[in-house]
């Protein structure tokens, strides 16, 4: 029988984040674990999975179809082939109230992921969202993780495209060797998925990861 090697913190600890404020990391957080818990919170780690609710299951597609119209302004839902996980990321982030100028809500990851690496480069500190390389940026929870899909890619190359198959998932726990990421459309479902971290607290470079989008929003 396999088990997780411990419930995520933030799960056990959902009554501290209930009176946080919008816009802050600690909504984003709620909003996260909440539309987890509502799938029946589906969970990987290294082959083990929990089962939950599934995209196209009565009850559930509705659901999705509240992701795509709230965030992105899409008349779609979980009957539908096309892929939701970045719309779930924008539904997110506004039920959380960041402004779209801190967060520009796509049906497309590496928008987002290009606007925060181009950030970086850039240098402003007023930015919210900033991409760094896996090297560079130990995760925290409220950030994002980058992932590329079927064809490989850089953070240099990802730096000059906007329109490549890719994937974010959000930081919901950190603990010393692994994190807890939730995202969408991830087996069909909204899923919690457990990454074992690398040397020094850094993500390694396997699973597809190639970035770390930082969330410079308050805690509180």
């Amino acid at each position: 029988m396999h088990v997780l090697p411990h419930p995520p913190r933030s799960v056990g600890s959902q009554f501290e984040l209930a009176g946080a404020r919008p816009g802050t990391i600690h909504r984003i957080l709620w909003t996260a674990l909440e539309e987890w818990s509502y799938f029946g919170g589906q969970t990987q780690y290294k082959g083990y999975q929990h089962r939950g609710h599934r995209e196209a299951d009565p009850g559930y597609y509705q659901r999705v179809g509240t992701y795509w119209r709230y965030g992105t302004g899409e008349s779609l839902d979980g009957r539908d082939s096309n892929a939701w996980s970045a719309t779930f990321i924008s539904y997110v982030m506004r039920k959380a109230g960041v402004s779209t100028y801190d967060f520009h809500p796509a049906i497309r990851h590496s928008e987002y992921i290009n606007d925060a690496i181009r950030r970086r480069i850039n240098g402003s500190p007023e930015n919210k969202f900033v991409g760094w390389r896996l090297t560079e940026y130990r995760p925290k929870e409220g950030d994002l993780v980058c992932y590329w899909r079927e064809h490989p890619k850089t953070y240099e190359q990802a730096s000059h495209q906007r329109e490549y198959k890719s994937h974010t998932d959000i930081v919901v726990y950190v603990a010393p060797d692994e994190i807890g990421v939730i995202g969408g459309n991830v087996a069909d479902s909204v899923t919690l998925t457990i990454l074992r971290l690398g040397s020094a607290g850094f993500l390694p470079n396997a699973h597809h990861l190639f970035a770390v989008m930082e969330n410079r929003l308050p805690l509180r």
